[in-house]
């Protein structure tokens, strides 16, 4: 029977969790969506005056075509031409004239009632509010996707973005709950490969100002069960805020049930092998906590 607990039983990042959503086809979507609504709201009531936070278009995309690079889009539905519809006489058929009431102004199949529209990534992304007007961004918050770290296929494009960014003078924060992949950041010792000071987990925080050879790019790696940091959101000039990204995750991890019931404490996380031996001997005694926590 699984083993199941309402509460994140890691100090952190769940490891059962991560490790379920980064090898399950599309898993990693819903809690990306439901992690960046949740930072955007605990980032709001620590601004300053003059500051607002969005939730926007990512940096990131779902997927590119292994071919041609360009982005995978979903095929549009054919519309249908409303000009060729007809309404057969029959016993049912509400007709206005007979029941009074008001004629459709387009008839169209049901299945159109589906958004066809893609769905992006988002990301949180702090702007300047001058002159009551939405000014330009001043902080990008990113939640590393798999498909966008290295050997995803929106690597190199995601790459270009966040250059993009660094030479507009936007301090972007990337946010890697991601073991199995190397880092984006080739300084940062790579945890799959077992470099020596690497981490499973990392938050990386680059202010670009006042020119990105003088700004700063702060590291807080942590491993599996570990405290997540409370760290630094810089906004304008000596601006800024302190987030505690431990508390943000809990509350997306047990804001709702959907991601406890990804969890099974009786068993060992899926690619298990892919944690160092230290982080592996943690997961075993969050395993231990779980037969004696309450439900």
């Amino acid at each position: 029977m699984p083993l199941r607990r309402t509460q994140n039983l890691y100090r952190g990042v769940n490891a059962h969790l991560h490790s379920r959503l980064q090898n399950t086809p599309d898993g990693w979507q819903e809690f990306h969506a439901q992690h960046i609504v949740d930072i955007a709201r605990a980032i709001y009531p620590l601004l300053p005056p003059g500051y607002a936070v969005f939730t926007e278009r990512s940096f990131q995309i779902r997927a590119i075509h292994p071919d041609t690079g360009e982005e995978i889009r979903p095929r549009r539905k054919i519309r249908p031409d409303v000009g060729i519809t007809s309404r057969e006489s029959s016993s049912t058929d509400l007709s206005p004239n007979i029941y009074g009431v008001t004629a459709p102004t387009l008839t169209l199949p049901a299945s159109a009632a589906i958004d066809d529209e893609e769905i992006y990534l988002t990301a949180a992304v702090i702007r300047k509010i001058e002159n009551d007007e939405i000014g330009t961004p001043v902080t990008w918050v990113e939640l590393l996707s798999p498909t966008n770290k290295p050997g995803g296929t929106g690597f190199t494009q995601y790459t270009e973005k966040r250059l993009r960014s660094f030479q507009t003078g936007i301090t972007l924060i990337e946010i890697d709950y991601l073991h199995q992949s190397r880092p984006v950041i080739h300084s940062v010792p790579s945890y799959p490969d077992g470099e020596l000071d690497s981490h499973p987990y990392s938050i990386v925080v680059t202010t670009p100002l006042p020119t990105l050879a003088e700004g700063k790019m702060l590291v807080y790696g942590f491993d599996v069960d570990g405290a997540m940091p409370i760290a630094p959101v810089p906004l304008l000039e000596s601006e800024s805020i302190t987030l505690d990204f431990g508390a943000v995750y809990r509350q997306t991890y047990e804001g709702t049930n959907a991601f406890n019931l990804r969890v099974d404490y009786e068993k060992l996380p899926d690619r298990f092998e892919s944690y160092s031996p230290a982080d592996q001997e943690h997961i075993r005694q969050v395993m231990e906590r779980a037969k004696s926590s309450p439900i």
